[in-house]
């Protein structure tokens, strides 16, 4: 699987990130759950379970809770959008789908995004499946 953009995924990053947004903003997990459309539960887990991996629709609604980008959202995962030249996008479209054809209809629907961000997406998307492949070759 090719990690474009991947320098290192950390899911403990982000844990302490929303944790140190919380206590700086003066919110309450409930305040975080309810600006981004996220269940409190949810917000709980990924804090206090830092090698969880959120889906992309769920850092999207954590982005916009927060009122950042998603771009920054996926930085402070661990990506880096300068560690190496981009592959094209069609070539990339095709690994994945190659990796995960039921992935086709979800990357078919991102018309909508700039490059940039379907760039950014593909990475996230990357590093999701990359880290499915290693629990399972943990649990084999």
């Amino acid at each position: 699987m090719i990690l474009h953009g991947w320098s290192t995924y950390v899911p403990a990053a982000l844990s302490n990130f929303l944790r140190d947004e919380i206590k700086q903003r003066g919110w309450t997990q409930q305040r975080l759950a309810e600006l981004s459309g996220l269940q409190k539960s949810g917000i709980h887990y990924i804090i206090n379970h830092p090698n969880s991996t959120p889906d992309l629709e769920t850092l999207q609604k954590l982005a916009d809770g927060l009122q950042i980008s998603f771009g920054r959202i996926l930085v402070i995962c661990g990506y880096d959008p300068g560690i190496e030249k981009p592959i094209p996008e069609s070539e990339r479209r095709a690994i994945l789908i190659e990796a995960n054809p039921d992935l086709a209809p979800v990357i078919d629907n991102l018309v909508g995004f700039s490059s940039e961000e379907r760039q950014k997406i593909f990475g996230y998307i990357e590093a999701q499946l990359e880290a499915r492949g290693k629990r399972k070759r943990q649990r084999a």
